[in-house]
């Protein structure tokens, strides 16, 4: 809601800006300080802007109207080329884009991993989280593992197709420390917790966090005021997804 408010205000000033430089450009025409623009002439009104001038030559008068067409359509694309930003501008406005919509709207996403050992991965984790300006961090402890990100909703949207789709976790097996003959290793798994709006984000930038212990790994997220995601997390098991339900304010 609030940035469809926020694009509704950006448009409505927009238009009362080109209103106010049109007004200031006819006073200014008015008072002789700047010529009247030629009329735009065209084939379908060319009699009516012309009149006898067309009637006396009309093949030299349509080749005119014709020039001054193209000569406009020049203008019109040289203006574009100008306005035209460089690969490295519209990529910086594509990040303050989704840094922007990160602070006004953060949606947060939780996930719980089977295992995130594999460094491939684990990269993957990283990469795009960054790649995405998400805030917030992967946890990889003794008997939990999982990411909690924050960002706008597209970037976060992206992210969690990446988690749940296009990363294969089944590719990898669970490794455990119970050796049962004739039993296959459980297969990899990732699952979302949950996902949702916040007031505001936790995290400074997306990190990936090794703890030596479940103890250590709670008390990092205490310290950033969202102890609840690893409670949220821990509770959760595979197949929950339709049962755990939290309004998270922070």
């Amino acid at each position: 809601y609030q940035r469809r408010v926020h694009g509704q205000n950006e448009k409505k000033m927009r238009t009362q800006g080109r209103v106010a430089r049109e007004k200031e450009k006819q006073e200014q025409i008015r008072l002789g300080l700047l010529e009247p623009p030629k009329p735009k002439v065209k084939i379908n009104n060319l009699m009516r802007v012309l009149g006898t001038e067309a009637t006396a030559d009309p093949t030299a008068m349509e080749k005119f109207v014709r020039d001054e067409m193209e000569a406009r359509r020049s203008a019109h694309d040289a203006r574009n080329q100008e306005r035209k930003l460089t690969t490295e501008e519209r990529k910086h406005k594509k990040e303050m884009k989704m840094v922007r919509e990160a602070e006004d709207d953060p949606v947060v996403s939780i996930f719980k991993i089977g295992d995130l050992s594999n460094r491939q991965k684990r990269f993957k984790v990283d990469q795009n989280a960054n790649q995405f300006k998400l805030t917030g961090c992967a946890i990889i402890s003794d008997d939990l593992n999982m990411v909690a990100v924050e960002g706008g909703r597209k970037p976060t949207r992206k992210y969690t197709h990446l988690m749940l789709n296009r990363i294969h976790w089944e590719e990898d097996t669970i490794a455990t420390n119970e050796k049962q003959e004739n039993t296959e290793a459980p297969k990899n798994w990732c699952k979302l917790v949950w996902q949702g709006s916040v007031s505001k984000r936790q995290f400074l930038a997306f990190r990936v966090q090794q703890f030596s212990s479940s103890e250590k790994a709670r008390q990092y997220l205490m310290d950033k005021g969202c102890v609840q995601y690893w409670d949220m997390t821990k509770k959760f098991q595979p197949g929950d997804e339709s049962t755990i339900e939290m309004d998270i304010e922070t």
